[in-house]
């Protein structure tokens, strides 16, 4: 009889206590939400495209740089081809 009441108490206080925990959580997630404005599945899903537009963004701002690195590589060359051209005709100059 008395191990009957000892395991109806423990689940009783089980249950108590998970329901407990359980109401505290969404209790204070819709109150964080309505004081921040921020929900918890909407800010992962946010994150998440974030993420993604943060990678295209490095990567275009990769490419530009790639690509100006290129331009000033031809800029380059192309200007020691006109010292050496100018540098020639001088020498035919004189």
């Amino acid at each position: 009889m008395i191990n009957i009441k000892k395991k109806g108490f423990i689940y009783k206080t089980l249950i108590l206590t998970l329901a407990t925990i359980f109401s505290y959580s969404v209790t204070n997630s819709i109150v964080v939400s309505n004081i921040t404005g921020i929900d918890e599945l909407g800010s992962i899903a946010f994150a998440k495209k974030e993420g993604k537009a943060d990678k295209a963004a490095d990567k275009a701002a990769d490419k530009a740089d790639k690509a100006a690195d290129k331009a000033d590589k031809a800029a380059d060359k192309a200007a020691d081809k006109a010292a050496d051209k100018a540098a020639k005709q001088a020498e035919k100059a004189a």
